[in-house]
């Protein structure tokens, strides 16, 4: 798979960020679901009052969903790097949502013309799925930025 991006420009506020963290917030859950409620959706479909017919169709369609999930990929590559420039404007102290320390950041940064850049990279070696793939990309890339960007931001 080869992958590439044009550059990224961000003209983002505090209100926007506020958004976004309790979007993704929402979106996914902090807390894994209990395996109660994971074993009475499995249940349902199975107790119902439904033909054998739905519930054969329901099991073919969940296990043609976990083989798509599993897709391999035998080689990955991004290219060439990605320049995100970001403007950030701070508005208002906010520790409300956020951390104490993270309120602080937010509140007293100005970010004007900043440029983070997402590496390119290779994978050679196989990777079992889509959430791998993601998975080691934001994890290469934080540890990118995290550890050479950053600081001189």
């Amino acid at each position: 798979v080869r992958m590439s991006m044009l550059p990224i420009r961000l003209n983002i506020d505090q209100d926007a960020i506020f958004f976004l963290y309790d979007f993704f917030q929402q979106l996914f859950p902090s807390q894994p679901p209990r395996s109660q409620d994971i074993v009475s959706t499995i249940e349902e479909p199975l107790h119902s009052s439904t033909s054998q017919n739905h519930t054969s169709s329901t099991i073919k369609q969940s296990s043609s969903s976990n083989q798509q999930s599993n897709v391999y990929i035998k080689s990955f590559v991004f290219y060439p790097d990605v320049p995100i420039r970001i403007d950030y404007q701070a508005k208002r102290f906010h520790s409300e949502k956020l951390s104490t320390l993270t309120g602080i950041l937010l509140g007293l940064s100005h970010l004007d013309n900043s440029e983070v850049t997402l590496k390119a990279i290779t994978y050679k070696h196989g990777i079992l799925g889509w959430n791998q793939l993601s998975d080691h990309l934001v994890t290469d890339w934080m540890q990118d930025i995290r550890g050479y960007q950053l600081p001189r931001l």
